[in-house]
């Protein structure tokens, strides 16, 4: 059976890990561009799961998630505020935070699952 990203996120429970220094430089126009969230590792167990779900973030707060052909699937937006990635689509909202940022790799927290996106 397959999920969809925003269920299997708002399905995760835990604590959030706090930001660390490197996520305070965060920004809309750094975070701009295609990614692939690659993997989720849920807090209970550690089970790591591949995701490989396309995703891009565009610098004026819309989200669009694709499917593996590259057509548009679902859309969302996101807001940036101290090291923390507000996220919210139609399921509703989400918070994100980043554990790590750079140009290539983000790791981010949600609610103890730790998701990884890589640049594309």
């Amino acid at each position: 059976m397959k999920l969809s990203v925003s269920l299997m996120l708002f399905m995760v429970l835990g604590l959030s890990a706090p930001a660390t220094a490197a996520a305070d430089g965060i920004s809309a126009d750094a975070l701009s561009g295609r990614w692939l969230f690659t993997d989720l590792v849920m807090d209970q167990g550690g089970r790591k799961m591949a995701i490989n779900q396309p995703v891009e973030f565009m610098a004026d707060g819309a989200v669009v998630w694709y499917d593996a052909a590259g057509n548009a699937k679902n859309r969302g937006s996101f807001e940036i505020s101290a090291g923390t990635i507000n996220y919210s689509d139609e399921k509703g909202k989400q918070k994100w935070k980043v554990v790590s940022f750079d140009s290539d790799k983000m790791h981010v927290d949600h609610r103890g699952a730790q998701m990884y996106f890589e640049r594309r």
